[in-house]
């Protein structure tokens, strides 16, 4: 529902009869562009994991140059939006996008969720890719990127390939970083710590489960 209203809203501003359109179409291009890259080089990741074949120093490689492009183009809109700022704002009221927007709220608090979530169901790849997750929305491309292969190789059961990119890419231990996720975790379910606004029904129903 999320990504759904995320992307019917970006389309939304494509169709805007002026300046924005153009920025929007042009963000979205390059959006699905990286999109079709980071695709094409997980399939082949995951072909590699499953046969036993996977050279990590390839995909760590793979990962910067994917960084180190992604970046510049970032820094390009980066420049561009900040001299639309008024006007993206405006169109944005127009649009009915505020920060209180369901979507929004569910966006921001995601990482979190995933996190949460995978801690309480004992799905270790799912805390794998909230971390992941978190780790873009900072802006951190290659630990997102390296922790988003981490936690395909866990969903595999393969954990010595998900430790190893772990150790390459962030320079920490991956078991350990988990476990004081979980702990954590449950400190907060334990004491009833949650303020995650729309989310905190999930959570509830997480408790009863």
């Amino acid at each position: 529902m999320a990504f759904s209203s995320a992307e019917v809203l970006l389309r939304r501003a494509v169709s805007e009869p002026n300046e924005i359109r153009d920025l929007a179409e042009m963000i979205l291009k390059a959006i699905i562009y990286y999109m079709r890259n980071l695709n094409q080089l997980y399939n082949e990741f995951i072909a590699d994991l499953e046969r036993g074949a996977l050279e990590l120093e390839t995909y760590v490689r793979e990962i910067e140059e994917l960084e180190k492009d992604l970046k510049i183009d970032l820094e390009f809109f980066q420049r561009l939006l900040e001299t639309r700022k008024e006007e993206i704002k405006k169109t944005a009221e127009e649009m009915g996008i505020t920060d209180e927007d369901r979507a929004v709220v569910f966006l921001i608090n995601l990482p979190i969720l995933l996190k949460r979530v995978g801690c309480k169901t004992g799905n270790l790849g799912m805390v794998v890719l909230g971390i992941a997750l978190g780790h873009a929305y900072g802006g951190r491309v290659k630990s997102s990127l390296c922790a988003l292969f981490a936690a395909a190789a866990v969903q595999k059961n393969k954990w010595e390939y998900a430790a190893e990119i772990w150790r390459r890419c962030l320079g920490a231990d991956l078991e350990t970083e988990v476990r004081l996720i979980c702990g954590l975790s449950k400190i907060v379910e334990d004491f009833n710590l949650d303020e995650l606004g729309d989310l905190s029904d999930v959570l509830e129903e997480l408790r009863r489960a």
